[in-house]
């Protein structure tokens, strides 16, 4: 890779997918991004499943407002850094963890965007593989599984969503934008659609909001909504930690907060309540209750509505992992080497990787996902407390957006040998006390806040090593003040 490299930045750190942009999106592309982030299959099974938690309506919906607004506050933070420099995620973690050493949390996010990329492939290919039964159930010959795991047919249709997913990535960061401005909305017309089949189908009176066999009260639903709260954060903390690969395109933090505001309390909470609606009346209308969206419309029985409502569907698991789980790793890995690794280089390698670790193997053992999540959780909230940390008390968000690409030693965030080592002592044990958490069966209990206890003990041991240190803070003039 060949470009003009402005004065001062260095070929280490610099290239022009990473570097500095036109901000130019506007509130509605935030509130997009959000709509694709939820309305996939996955985000529909996890609505479902806190309506099944034993809680009553109200109750769930307190939860889903508490999570959710945690995580609207969470994304406001995350996006100001970004939004203000704009620079994507894995460059203003130079901030913290110096210019080689935000390699560091660039791998980790990109590493685990790889697996959930792979995982969300094969649900939405699952998905396409139901609707193909559908219409062609000659093809249940091709599918027993033959290679790794994997039928002939579940190849297909893995392999097949995996191209398309990679020609519109390849299109370019203006596609993708375009691509999610339409994928959430479409979501939202078949959601409604679907539901009010749901109801006229079944009747107003067979609808209940409540999913669960079960009931609890007491101090029982208390823990049980503060469970589902912990479970809505954890649930948006890849995307939200990575934020800032979108904010950085926004014209203004108002634009931000607005799409914020719209995209997670008002448009999660509909989302939630439409979903809820379309479960309960499944059983009334096909005698079983269906919690997979793909699965309920495949039993209507109108050839046209089972195309659309699987088109949309699978559209918008594609829209989810395109935002949450393509993007990132093209920025994460391109940082580590931007005169060799291009944002589009960056992204493929994370797509080729998300094949050879067959995340149908990893999905289908519920053990496997059990603790996947939780190591993730347990490595990504430390992550969010250093850097918040790191940009509001300790740096009070001020960015010196040349010495960002600058791998001088004189350069304010090369600090030693280009690592900022007091980040990284931070990191390590808070990551390894949520993995302890995760594996010791005394400490299970806490497993579902491993989010809160990540992110309070690395912003807690950072911010108690960094006061040590004045020569952490902005103390130096340089080019690029804070925000506006």
């Amino acid at each position: 890779m060949s470009e003009q490299l402005p004065d001062g930045y260095s070929p280490r750190l610099y290239n022009e997918d990473l570097g500095p942009l036109p901000q130019k999106w506007n509130w509605y592309n935030i509130f997009a991004f959000w709509m694709s982030d939820v309305h996939s299959v996955g985000g529909y099974v996890f609505a479902a499943s806190l309506f099944a938690l034993g809680l009553a309506s109200w109750q769930v919906l307190i939860a889903l407002l508490g999570g959710i607004c945690i995580v609207q506050l969470i994304a406001n933070l995350v996006a100001r850094p970004s939004q203000q420099a704009a620079v994507p995620y894995p460059v203003i973690c130079r901030l913290a963890f110096g210019v080689f050493g935000a390699n560091i949390p660039a791998v980790i996010r990109g590493l685990i965007a790889v697996a959930w990329y792979g995982i969300q492939t094969y649900l939405a290919s699952s998905a396409l593989i139901i609707v193909v039964l559908r219409f062609f159930p000659a093809m249940e010959a091709y599918a027993t599984p033959h290679f790794a795991g994997l039928s002939y047919l579940g190849w297909f249709g893995f392999l097949s969503l995996w191209f398309v997913q990679a020609l519109v990535f390849w299109a370019g960061m203006e596609s993708i934008r375009r691509f999610i401005d339409w994928a959430g909305p479409v979501v939202y017309a078949v959601m409604f659609l679907l539901a009010g089949w749901i109801v006229w189908k079944a009747g107003w009176s067979n609808i209940s909001f409540t999913l669960a066999e079960k009931s609890l009260s007491g101090w029982q639903a208390f823990g049980q909504v503060i469970v589902a709260m912990a479970l809505v954060v954890s649930y948006f903390s890849g995307p939200t930690l990575n934020f800032g690969d979108f904010s950085r395109y926004c014209r203004s933090m108002s634009d931000v907060r607005r799409g914020n505001f719209w995209g997670l309390p008002v448009n999660f909470l509909a989302f939630s309540l439409v979903t809820v609606v379309i479960v309960s009346g499944t059983l009334p209308v096909f005698g079983e209750m269906l919690h997979d969206p793909i699965a309920t419309v495949a039993r209507i029985d109108n050839s046209v509505a089972v195309l659309l409502g699987a088109f949309a569907f699978v559209t918008a698991t594609v829209g989810i992992n395109i935002v949450a789980n393509f993007v990132s790793p093209a920025f994460d890995f391109a940082n580590v080497a931007p005169s060799k690794i291009s944002w589009r280089a960056g992204g493929m390698i994370a797509a080729i990787a998300s094949i050879f670790i067959t995340p149908w193997n990893l999905f289908n053992n519920p053990e496997v996902i059990h603790y996947t999540l939780y190591v993730l959780a347990a490595f990504i909230g430390p992550l969010f407390g250093i850097l918040l940390v790191d940009y509001y008390l300790i740096k009070k968000q001020q960015i010196d957006v040349d010495a960002l690409f600058n791998d001088g030693p004189s350069g304010r965030y090369y600090y030693s040998g280009g690592v900022n080592w007091t980040a990284v002592k931070a990191l390590t044990p808070a990551t390894l006390m949520g993995v302890a958490i995760t594996f010791t069966p005394l400490l299970q209990p806490m497993a579902n806040f491993a989010w809160f206890t990540g992110c309070f003990l690395g912003g807690a041991l950072y911010f108690v090593l960094a006061r040590r240190q004045p020569a952490l803070s902005m103390s130096k003039p340089f080019s690029a003040v804070g925000p506006a």
